[in-house]
């Protein structure tokens, strides 16, 4: 994605995953152990969700639909995984309850 939306070459272009994850801080050093390796930054935004659910087990997104009855809900959707599949889920959750394309006004 970074290369598509900026014109020219973007330095992570031209990066192996382990010099772009580095790049972007998901592997480093343990400043308390001296051990390298991926942080929970790295875990949540891409690791696999026993992974996920072993380092954070209280994770997840709660996504409600309320409609009918404020007291209740009418759909609900608990997301437990890594935050870039997440996303897809609760954008997913969102087209099939929000009927409007969502804009704001004065804002094109």
């Amino acid at each position: 994605m970074a290369t598509n939306n900026i014109e020219g070459l973007h330095s992570w272009e031209s990066m192996s995953d382990e010099e772009l994850l580095r790049s972007a801080g998901l592997y480093g050093k343990d400043r308390a152990t001296g051990e390298s390796g991926y942080n929970l930054a790295a875990v949540m935004l891409l690791g696999k969700d026993d992974l996920i659910m072993d380092i954070c087990p209280a994770y997840e997104t709660d996504a409600l639909v309320r409609r009918v009855n404020v007291d209740r809900y009418d759909d609900r959707e608990i997301i437990r995984t890594n935050l870039i599949e997440s996303y897809d889920q609760l954008m997913e959750f969102g087209r099939k309850h929000l009927s409007d394309k969502f804009f704001i006004e004065g804002v094109e």
